[in-house]
């Protein structure tokens, strides 16, 4: 017989170091298959299936679930098969919800299918829609739900064909990577569908929230750091109820009568790369006042271009004699990479927060097609409808805050950008011509950049002459 194999916690990628066991999806004994999903492992960015990389009978599990475990630690221990390890009569043993060997696209009976990994560093999304109710048969590839992200809306295909046991979240729930959607049995018809009824008069079910276990009867989960928390507070997780998947108690459960709202989507995106390029780079910020006057009655005279795609315009004409603009910085080369093409991102606020939808090719449109392409892009960023590629891969940032933009502010470089270029309220304000005091309309249009990469000389020039090329506007049209 062949020595037990030792399978260990996998690099997860991400700089991620440890995860804590959320779920065992085998148990000792089980026969499992190569690729088989093992467990489901928590970190901070998402919920990750460990797959087995051989076939065998688990022989003894080194990691109970809640427990924290660090890449490299083992996690359980397999008897490989060919070895004795499969007996002429032994059937696999397998947990609800893990996927059991067996024919391509078929579950095993009740199995849970979850939500997978949508890319781009999204880990959780809102459950826009089902597009199948409990007691529909569905096939492979079918569209089960549609899920919407701070980036895009995805519609999630079934792997599998089956008829639909139960529905495991509601539209309207914000659900995890990892969560269980639906739950699927197999050996239904196939080549129907029953689809989800047109009118309903109640709203969807709604499903029990995960209660504590009474005391004595399970181990309630929480990481070992709520756990030490309730410890020095005097609390009994048994006696809380916890909101995190399958009942986890989060600290946030730990405090009551404090009101607390979690970032979530779009706002805890933007949060998490703010601090991250607020870590990374060493801003500097310049400004100056431009007189809009002429942009102005630009806009009033030729429409339908706008002031935003003014500004667009001369960034863009600005940045073709100052390509260092269009930039990289690769920290570990330390070396500057010079972008094949003009990517111009526009932040857009949002009711979910900021947003940059990205113009592709800007400097390969025309004046006509680039002010349209802005303002598809702006209302798509409002009404949520862009897709990941439409909101991702900047390679230069104009902030505008209109109305609300204030006198000056200084955006945070959008990194791994060089730059930012704010534009901020238009206002009335006197300025001197010719020795006299005159009434214009002037915005403060502000330049923040890696002075790593940028030097304060070669901002000012290209802030100075954008404010150029704003005062006489027609010629950006052509």
């Amino acid at each position: 017989m062949p020595d037990a194999a030792e399978f260990r916690l996998p690099d997860l990628g991400e700089g991620v170091a440890e995860g804590e066991v959320v779920e065992w999806r085998v148990r000792e004994g089980s026969v499992i298959d190569r690729d088989q999903v093992l467990c489901v492992i928590g970190t901070d960015k998402a919920a990750v299936e460990i797959p087995s990389p051989f076939a065998g009978r688990v022989e003894m599990l080194l990691a109970r679930e809640g427990q924290v475990v660090r890449v490299g630690e083992v996690l359980l221990r397999v008897q490989p098969a060919g070895g004795g390890a499969y007996g002429s009569s032994d059937q696999p043993v397998a947990l609800e919800g893990a996927s059991a060997p067996g024919a391509a696209g078929v579950p095993s009976p009740a199995s849970e299918f979850r939500l997978p990994d949508l890319g781009e560093g999204v880990t959780e999304g809102e459950l826009v829609a089902w597009r199948v109710g409990e007691g529909a048969v569905v096939t492979r590839d079918q569209v089960l739900c549609v899920i919407g992200t701070d980036k895009a809306t995805v519609e999630i295909p079934s792997p599998f064909a089956g008829r639909v046991e139960r529905l495991l979240a509601r539209e309207g729930q914000v659900v995890r990577v990892g969560d269980p959607l639906i739950r699927v049995r197999a050996g239904t018809p196939s080549g129907r569908s029953v689809p989800v009824p047109a009118a309903r008069t109640e709203g969807p079910a709604e499903r029990p929230t995960p209660a504590a276990a009474p005391a004595g009867t399970a181990r309630v989960p929480a990481l070992p750091s709520v756990r030490r928390a309730a410890r020095q507070r005097g609390l009994r997780l048994e006696e809380m109820r916890g909101t995190g998947p399958r009942g986890r108690v989060r600290m946030a459960d730990l405090s009551e009568g404090e009101r607390r709202v979690p970032l979530r989507g779009a706002r805890r995106v933007m949060a998490e790369r703010l601090s991250e390029a607020h870590r990374r780079v060493p801003q500097v910020t310049v400004a100056l006042d431009c007189e809009m006057d002429a942009a102005e009655a630009l806009v009033r005279e030729r429409g339908p271009v706008s002031i935003l795609g003014l500004v667009c315009l001369a960034t863009v004409a600005q940045v073709a004699e100052q390509p260092i603009f269009n930039t990289s910085l690769d920290e570990e080369a330390m070396e500057v990479v010079y972008h094949r093409q003009l990517d111009l991102g526009i932040a857009v606020q949002t009711d979910d927060g900021l947003k940059v939808a990205t113009v592709r090719g800007a400097a390969e449109l025309a004046p006509s097609a680039l002010q349209r392409e802005v303002d598809r892009l702006v209302a798509g960023a409002r009404e949520g409808s862009l897709s990941t590629r439409e909101v991702t891969g900047a390679t230069f940032t104009i902030s505008s805050g209109g109305r609300l933009g204030g006198l000056l502010a200084t955006p945070i470089v959008n990194w791994p950008n060089v730059a930012t270029l704010g534009i901020h309220e238009i206002q009335d304000r006197p300025v001197v011509r010719d020795g006299l005091v005159l009434p214009a309309r002037c915005a403060v249009l502000s330049l923040s950049f890696d002075h790593r990469v940028i030097d304060g000389m070669t901002a000012s020039a290209f802030l100075y002459a954008v404010v150029a090329r704003l005062a006489a506007p027609g010629e950006l049209l052509g």
